[in-house]
């Protein structure tokens, strides 16, 4: 894609596999700062970065809702077209809310919807929506990540968190206290869980233990050395990044029974409803078929490779099909 370019305020994996598969040139704007000076320093940063790169092509993360919105005002300025990956930052959950600041955030996100040229999403709910919304949708999910290490035999679970509400993150220590003979790695932020009081430091058995932020490296070792990732949320139209990292490393998945995430990833899977209970009897399943659903998986990662290829080469037509749209 000629002149194209991929900013985004977040780091995501999602984000460098797409800019990788359509060799995009990623603009990853991050800082240290927090609030309202945050914002400043990187909106700064993306209009000097269009200025001195003149795209005809940019491609914005969304998550961040400003970066879409302030790309949306720049669209006119600097002449390009616009195609916003949305992956799944809707928050449908508070879309009846009264409250100001919500109601502000629905309605960046709707405007952004309307005036890009092509949204992104994971699937034909949310295609759905967008359209719902004035938009024109893709529906484009993850390609597979590539790592660097092969899969290898280890003897414990990783729980790939973020430690959001959604995620039953109390639900899934209470399983893995009840069966002290499995042992736990839990990724993401802890310490500002730990602020908030979501979690108490004193209190884990020796079974479980919190990573942290880790070298991507260190992370790919952890995960490629897993008997199974749990990758747990309670949102629909949700299609979780660490369930795709499980089907490019061949590993079975303890994944959340939403009608999303059990259509879509439909081999190598244990599927929970996110009680104590259906945890214990899930890790007691990856046990038990361990062989078939390292079979099944690997069957569901061939599959998905070419199913992928194909959307991608639907995309890339229907991305030379809006620039000549627009040059005609």
């Amino acid at each position: 894609m000629d002149n194209a370019v991929f900013v985004t305020w977040e780091r995501h994996r999602r984000t460098r596999s797409l800019s990788n598969a359509f060799s995009i040139r990623l603009a990853e704007m991050i800082t240290k700062r927090k609030g309202i000076l945050r914002y400043i320093i990187l909106t700064f940063r993306t209009v000097n970065f269009l200025i001195k790169s003149r795209p005809t092509l940019v491609f914005c993360q969304n998550p961040s809702v400003v970066l879409s919105f302030l790309c949306v005002i720049l669209k006119p300025i600097f002449r390009y077209n616009l195609i916003v990956d949305r992956h799944s930052s809707f928050r449908f959950e508070t879309r009846n809310h009264q409250g100001f600041t919500v109601r502000i955030f629905h309605a960046i996100s709707d405007y952004t919807i309307r005036k890009a040229d092509l949204t992104i999403v994971t699937n034909l709910v949310l295609a759905k929506f967008i359209k719902i919304c004035g938009g024109r949708p893709f529906v484009l999910p993850d390609p597979l990540p590539i790592f660097d290490q092969s899969p290898k035999e280890g003897d414990y679970f990783v729980f790939i968190s973020s430690m959001g509400l959604d995620e039953n993150l109390h639900e899934v220590l209470s399983a893995f206290r009840a069966m002290p003979n499995e042992k736990l790695y839990v990724t993401g932020n802890y310490e500002a869980a730990v602020l908030k009081g979501d979690i108490s430091l004193c209190d884990l058995p020796d079974n479980i233990e919190l990573t942290g932020f880790v070298p991507e490296s260190d992370y790919v070792d952890l995960i490629s050395r897993s008997k199974s990732l749990i990758v747990y949320t309670s949102n629909e139209y949700t299609i979780t990044c660490g369930a795709y990292e499980a089907v490019a490393i061949c590993k079975p998945m303890i994944l959340s029974n939403t009608s999303t995430i059990s259509k879509f990833f439909s081999g190598g899977a244990v599927y929970v409803s996110g009680d104590v209970e259906s945890f214990m009897s899930a890790v007691r399943e990856v046990r038990s078929n361990e062989e078939k659903l390292k079979n099944d998986v690997g069957e569901f990662k061939s599959y998905y490779i070419e199913f992928w290829r194909r959307l991608a080469d639907d995309f890339e037509v229907e991305v030379r099909a809006l620039n000549f749209n627009k040059k005609a």
